[in-house]
């Protein structure tokens, strides 16, 4: 009886050792894709979920990223709207009025805009770390799946960041972006071009 339970023991750390390993060797290979691209081109839908008020609005545009701290999305459903992160610059539209934040000086501007870019980069340890969270990865023939899960609650931040990296070349596909508050932010990427 004795021996079995070892043997069980044995294969679970065996299977969470592997598993880690496994997590490391993806997201190594994510980060190195992506350390050379220079700046990435793509369109974008955006879905956004507010759970406590059952309501799903549907966005789209344009993206361009520009390593290491551009990004710039401009949407053309509502046409009003743009995001636009230049070092500490962080600028959103929503409507007419643009508001304007110092990401040194608003930690959760600096947040957001951290996250946003460490996504396009694939520094996907990076954001682990500034959001509290645990990493899994999971895979299948054409791309990566990486999941953060916050490790406990809190007021403001993501309880879960979802991002799916396309295989062949490490380009970020899908991104979600859970918050604590109830609000799901889904961006999914078409037709993206590197190196721009």
């Amino acid at each position: 009886m004795k021996r079995i339970i070892l043997s069980v023991a044995a294969a679970l750390l065996c299977a969470a050792t592997c598993l880690g390993a496994d997590n490391s060797a993806a997201l190594s290979r994510i980060e190195q894709m992506n350390a050379s691209v220079k700046g990435i081109s793509a369109q974008f839908a955006h879905k956004k979920t507010i759970k406590a008020a059952g309501k799903v609005i549907k966005m789209q545009g344009d993206l361009e990223f520009s390593n290491p701290d551009k990004l710039k999305m401009t949407y053309s459903v509502p046409a009003t709207d743009k995001i636009d992160i230049d070092g500490k610059n962080f600028t959103i539209v929503r409507g007419k009025a643009p508001q304007k934040f110092d990401t040194s000086k608003n930690a959760l501007m600096a947040s957001l805009s951290n996250t946003l870019l460490n996504c396009f980069k694939g520094k996907v340890s990076a954001i682990a770390k500034d959001n509290d969270a645990d990493v899994t990865v999971s895979e299948t023939a054409d791309k990566y799946m990486v999941t953060l899960t916050a490790k406990k609650a809190a007021a403001r931040g993501y309880s879960k960041i979802v991002m799916t990296y396309r295989k062949s070349d490490g380009l970020l596909m899908a991104l979600e972006m859970e918050e604590f508050s109830g609000i799901d932010n889904l961006y999914t990427m078409s037709q993206p071009k590197r190196n721009i």
